[in-house]
């Protein structure tokens, strides 16, 4: 039996990456968008395929990576995105576990995260669209769509 796993990264000026962790080569990590140290970094089991601890990003997000479209129609990364650093207890909390469906789900709380979880009008738990959905902090920046019922 094998193990697989790779690591997720954010330097010091939020760049993001990952790296496969059978690529270690026990030199300091260094973004390779801005050369700075590494500031953080996340273990992601993906051995039974279920992506044991990934944490989807789009929760830290803080600036969209821009692009532009030359004049031969092909689109360029001109500015990275750029995310925040969360602090250990945030990183613990947002660690998630995919299903076999494919939905992701935080490994503390077990709250759905991931498609169909930000439409504002449907259960991010339940999966039914419901007057009683509301936007509901779940701490730490992690807001998701909840109906009464799901909420106690």
């Amino acid at each position: 039996m094998s193990y697989e796993e790779y690591e997720q990264y954010l330097c010091k000026n939020g760049h993001y990456f990952t790296e496969e962790v059978y690529l270690y080569s026990g030199k300091e990590k260094i973004c390779p968008t801005c050369k700075e140290k590494i500031a953080w970094h996340n273990s992601v089991d993906e051995t039974n395929c279920d992506g044991f601890g990934y944490i989807p990003m789009a929760l830290l997000l803080t600036k969209e990576a821009v692009h532009k479209t030359c004049d031969m129609g092909h689109s360029h990364l001109v500015e990275e995105a750029v995310y925040r650093i969360p602090n250990e207890e945030e990183t613990k909390s947002l660690r998630t576990w995919r299903e076999a469906n494919g939905t992701l789900r935080t490994i503390e709380t077990n709250i759905k995260v991931g498609k169909g979880a930000y439409d504002p009008k449907k259960c991010s738990q339940c999966g039914m669209v419901k007057p009683s959905v509301k936007t509901r902090d779940f701490g730490f920046g992690l807001k998701l769509g909840a109906c009464d019922d799901c909420i106690v």
